[in-house]
Order: C-alpha cells, then sequence, then structure tokens
C-alpha cells in the first residue's frame, strides 16, 4: 500500500529558538562600525608628477674692451702703454704684435713713434726698443687710462706727465730696475722691459689692475660674415712723411687681417713675427711746431677719420671731449664697430696723403 506524503510537516514546522553567542554579536558590530569609518575617510589621489623641465641660462660671455677677445670676467684691466723706437736706424721692434692698440705717427725730423698698449694679463718676455715721451703720446695714454712706460721725454711732456699726475714708469728715473739694456744693440735703441716688469712696477707701487667704466672707442662686432663682397680696400697707402716712412697695408683674405709693409718691405718683429692688423685707422689731426725740433698735434675736438677692416674702408671722423677719455671714432655719426682683434692707428697730418683700393 503506498504511503501518503504528508505536507503539513513540511509547511508548518514548528518554530524553535536560535540563541546566537554573545562574543558573535560583539563582531558583528566591531565590523559594522570598522567599516563605516573606513567608508567615511577620503580616498588617496593619485598624484601623477609631471616631467621637471630644466632651462640652462646661457653662459654670459664677457669680451675685452681693448680688442674684442673672449675673457673670463667682466672687468676692465688698466693697460700700459709703452714707447716704442720705430726709427730707421733702430731695428726691428719686438713685442708690438702682441699688443691690442698700437698708435703711430712722427716725432721730429720725419721720423715716426710707436705707442703700444698691452694687457698685463698677457706673457710677454720682450718688449722695446723703448724709447722717450712726448706729450701727445701721453694725451692718448691718460685718455685709454693707461700706465705710461718710457725713459725719459721732452720737456713739456714730462712737466705734462707730473701736471695731470699720469701713472709712469720712467727708465731715467728710480724706475730703471723694471727695464734693461742689451748688449746686442747700440743705445739709444738698446733699451727693453716685459711683461713680468711691468706688472712687478703695478705691484710695488699699488696701483690697481682695473679700471672704472669708462667711454669706449669703439664697439666690437659680432660676426664677420657675409661681408667679403663689400670690399674696396684689398690695399691702404698711409704717407707719413718720405719714402722710407710710407706705411702699405695688405689685407690677407685666409686671415681676414691687413699684413704691415713699410718702404715696400715686409714688416716683422725682431722674431721673425709679421705685422697684421685686425682694424687700421686713420686719424687726420692738425701738426704744429713746438720748438725748432718737436711736433705739437691736436689731440683734442674732431676731424676726419679712415676707419679699414675685412677690406673695406669708410670715411668718418673722430671725437674728443676730455684729456680723460678716449679718442672715438664714428662713421655716419654711428660709434665704429671693429673686428675683434688688434687695432692699429696711424695719426697724420691734415692734408698727407691716405689712399686705398
Amino acid at each position: 500500500m503506498k504511503k501518503k506524503f504528508d505536507y503539513k510537516k513540511i509547511l508548518f514546522v514548528p518554530f524553535q529558538e536560535v540563541r546566537i553567542p554573545a562574543w558573535a554579536l560583539l563582531l558583528v558590530v566591531v565590523a559594522i562600525v570598522v567599516g563605516g569609518v573606513l567608508a567615511t575617510q577620503p580616498r588617496e589621489s593619485v598624484v601623477v608628477e609631471e616631467p621637471v623641465v630644466v632651462v640652462e641660462e646661457p653662459e654670459e660671455v664677457y669680451f675685452s674692451w681693448l680688442d674684442g677677445r673672449e675673457q673670463e670676467s667682466e672687468e676692465s684691466v688698466v693697460p700700459y702703454a709703452i714707447m716704442i723706437d720705430h726709427a730707421l736706424d733702430s731695428g726691428l721692434p719686438i713685442g708690438i704684435d702682441q699688443a691690442p692698440v698700437v698708435f703711430e705717427t712722427l716725432v721730429e725730423g720725419g721720423v715716426t713713434r710707436l705707442m703700444a698698449l698691452f694687457d698685463p694679463r698677457d706673457n710677454i718676455e720682450y718688449i722695446g726698443p723703448v724709447r722717450s715721451a712726448r706729450p701727445y703720446f701721453v694725451d692718448w695714454a691718460q685718455g685709454f687710462g693707461a700706465v705710461y712706460a718710457h725713459a725719459g721725454g721732452s720737456p713739456t711732456a714730462l712737466s705734462l706727465i707730473k701736471d695731470i699726475i699720469i701713472k709712469d714708469i720712467n727708465e731715467i728715473g728710480s724706475d730703471g730696475k723694471y727695464f734693461w739694456r742689451s748688449k746686442n744693440r747700440e743705445a739709444p735703441h738698446n733699451l727693453f722691459t716685459s711683461s713680468e716688469l711691468m706688472n712687478e712696477a703695478f705691484a710695488v707701487k699699488e696701483w690697481e689692475l682695473t679700471r672704472d667704466e669708462q667711454l669706449l672707442p669703439w664697439e666690437w662686432q659680432e660676426s664677420v660674415e657675409g661681408v667679403e663682397e663689400e670690399q674696396n680696400a684689398l690695399s691702404v697707402l698711409i704717407d707719413f712723411s718720405r719714402t722710407s716712412y710710407t706705411v702699405a697695408w695688405e689685407y690677407n683674405l685666409e686671415d681676414s687681417a691687413y699684413q704691415r709693409y713699410r718702404s715696400g718691405k715686409l714688416a716683422q718683429t725682431s722674431d721673425g713675427t709679421n705685422l697684421v692688423a685686425k682694424n687700421v685707422v686713420v686719424q687726420f689731426v692738425d701738426i704744429g711746431l713746438e720748438d725748432e725740433l718737436r711736433l705739437t698735434m691736436e689731440t683734442l675736438g674732431d676731424g676726419d677719420a679712415v676707419v679699414c677692416s675685412l677690406g673695406i674702408c669708410k670715411e668718418g671722423e673722430w671725437k674728443r671731449a676730455a684729456t680723460n677719455e678716449p679718442t672715438q671714432f664714428f662713421v655716419e655719426n654711428e660709434l665704429v664697430v671693429l673686428v675683434p682683434g688688434n687695432t692699429w692707428i696711424a695719426v697724420v697730418p691734415n692734408g698727407r696723403s691716405v689712399t686705398w683700393e
């Protein structure tokens, strides 16, 4: 006989009391509380760091005020201006090829003399022959704020040195130890000095090697590219007095510099170094007589000038307002821009022939 399935036993199960331990209830409460606290905590944001781009500042570049060459600091040095013999019987000079600036002009008898400005940071073993002072050279040295080195001088020049209190190193006096006489030449063409001796004089006399900012005689050109097409002066001829003191400057394309010739011969120093100049400047001045022998020159005011560099000559003017300022050169009313390198300044009488082609 088939047994009936009792649905009531399934649908109507008697209620039974279920007891939950206290520790379980406590655990549930703790879980709820902790969960709530965690839910209310702010979520940490994810920070994406941007790459740091470091922009390097370009290194500051400084240039010498004398010749435009690069130097380590912006300080302006005090040059020393040394009188250099240039008479035909004096023998070849030495050291002037390393001078940033050279002045050349007449002294008595139609002879020319040089004044070379040197940077005291350079090391030049032989400079000379050293000769005597003339007042207009003293004037130009003062304009550059230079220390003036010489062997005696004309009465007017020595008086001017004392009056303007220019720093000078005079071999004929108490400064003979900063010069020496060579046995290979005859006096008075045998007096020489060196950078070391000049710097020793600076130190002993406690002179400053740096100068305050002053007017500049010129500015420096940053680039020399693309100027060859304008060249009009591959040869510059300067007539100082007579044939033996006629100077020619021939432009060398490879070196972008002028090669010096004197009396038609290649000009060199006594150690065989060719004399060249990156810039050739001609200054025209009024010249007179101080006495039967010595000359006077107009160093203040203004006048005509010719500025030559990179095979190009341009006519302009020079201006100088005060003795403690350098002569400035202008082309089309703008301060002239020269090529970095040495500059040779030829000071000639007004009306004297200067040609270029």
